[in-house]
């Protein structure tokens, strides 16, 4: 079996969202899914959860009892910080509502969750990068294809000044089993881990820079 995966992950350009449903899979309906390439980073770092070894000596104070510490992966924390402000792409990420006007319903701005709002349901990110291998981007199988298939984010700080500031979202990502082959029905591998990856030659979809519809899986 020959190894197709092997290069570095370099440049992030290509990011999916998709709401999801109680049951973990694609939510199905307009305006539930988001395609962008304006976003900066995500970042991602196991967290473990840890139970404490247990010991019991007898009498003698030999051991008669010892089990080992365990450490058990329960997911992953999460930062994905983005270029613009753009009201639906933080809305789908942080939650809250997309502010219009007019009567064609022109955005204009964005307003945060209000008081004990619901956490809801959470999103999928996938993100695309290049593959690179040596000096240069490799030309078969030339992109790397993160799923993450369970997330739930809130707002970073911000800061207001004469500086760009960083956009970011903070959360959480978790396993998810429903989400089976993702929001347009291409990914062909298991995705039930907080995060997987191929490297791949399948072009990434479209950008929408806006809303855009989740379909659903035709029957065979």
């Amino acid at each position: 079996m020959a190894d197709a995966s092997r290069a570095i992950s370099l440049y992030p350009f290509r990011m999916r969202v998709a709401r999801l449903a109680p049951s973990g899979a694609p939510l199905v309906g307009q305006d539930n899914l988001y395609v962008t390439e304006s976003f900066v980073r995500v970042d991602y770092e196991l967290q473990f959860s840890e139970t404490d070894a247990v010991q019991k000596p007898n009498g003698r104070g030999d051991l008669c009892l010892n089990i080992p510490a365990r450490r058990k992966l329960i997911g992953v924390n999460l930062t994905v910080e983005i270029c613009d402000d753009d009201p639906m792409l933080a809305e789908m990420l942080g939650g809250g509502s997309v502010l219009t006007e007019g009567a064609g319903a022109d955005v204009v701005g964005y307003q945060l969750p209000k008081g004990d709002a619901p956490e809801g349901d959470g999103v999928s990110i996938e993100v695309w990068t290049e593959a690179w291998s040596g000096s240069s981007k490799v030309a078969d199988r030339p992109f790397m294809w993160y799923p993450f298939p369970r997330c739930k984010l809130q707002h970073g700080s911000r800061s207001l000044s004469a500086e760009p500031d960083e956009k970011l979202f903070d959360g959480t990502g978790s396993e998810n089993p429903g989400w089976s082959s993702g929001p347009a029905g291409d990914w062909a591998h298991d995705s039930g881990a907080a995060m997987q990856w191929v490297r791949t030659g399948v072009e990434p979809p479209a950008v929408t820079n806006g809303y855009a519809p989740i379909v659903a899986p035709s029957n065979p």
